[in-house]
């Protein structure tokens, strides 16, 4: 549970190539959700970790979000998922 404003989460990714990659991660959410993103370097096979955070635009409760990849320029999609709930005491 949090209050309205950005959260906080530390993502860990791993690279998908037998070689060294460039990772972009972004988090996304609905509609008027505001993610952060990042470009991890990432030696083959390696898992690399950093803080991202997302703003959700008003209360919700067990709102889940995603984490996307992108490694050298290949979109894999969403990789993770979390719920999320801001203003727990109304639910």
């Amino acid at each position: 549970m949090t209050e309205l404003g950005k959260v906080a989460v530390t993502v860990t990714v791993r690279n998908p190539y037998a070689r060294a990659a460039k990772l972009d991660v972004r988090l996304v959410g609905p509609t008027g959700w505001k993610g952060t993103s990042a470009s991890l370097d990432a030696d083959a096979r390696a898992d690399v970790s950093c803080e991202l955070s997302i703003a959700p635009n008003g209360l919700c409760r067990r709102q889940p979000f995603a984490l996307e990849l992108t490694a050298d320029g290949r979109p894999f999609g969403q990789v993770a998922e979390a719920l999320i709930t801001v203003g727990g005491r109304q639910f």
